[in-house]
């Protein structure tokens, strides 16, 4: 019965999500401004992060876009340096209607703190190959 339960467990553990909160490298990260366009684009550090500096408050109406590009799988996003704190999303990899209107996050610079954005995977889980049943004895 014990051996049972152990492989029941075992089984159970590899399907526990593997790869979240990895810093991705590599991820194209940018910033636009609505009404006025696109302001600056960088790709991601080993680190995961992207510094887009400090930059001033808008007028009233106005808003900085964050967009995650070509992200491989779904992402956890954090802003910092936003009006009232930072900005916490998870980006999902769908289709791509769905990628474009959930990769661009909207926000308000407090003119005093950099932007920067950090992207990690979110949580994920790898493939198992299901184990051959056998009787155990």
């Amino acid at each position: 019965m014990g051996r049972r339960w152990a492989s029941v467990l075992l089984l159970l553990s590899l399907s526990v999500p593997a790869w979240a909160g990895v810093p991705l490298k590599g991820i194209g990260v940018s910033l636009g401004k609505i009404p006025g366009g696109g302001c600056a684009a960088k790709t991601t550090d080993a680190m995961g992060h992207v510094d887009f500096g400090i930059w001033p408050t808008l007028p009233k109406g106005a808003v900085y876009t964050v967009r995650i590009e070509h992200a491989p799988t779904d992402v956890n996003v954090t802003i910092k340096g936003a009006s009232g704190g930072p900005i916490s999303r998870t980006v999902a990899h769908g289709n791509a209607n769905e990628r474009m209107a959930a990769q661009t996050i909207r926000l308000v610079s407090d003119g005093k703190t950099p932007l920067v954005v950090e992207v990690e995977a979110a949580s994920t889980t790898l493939p198992v190959k299901a184990a051959e049943p056998h009787s155990i004895q």
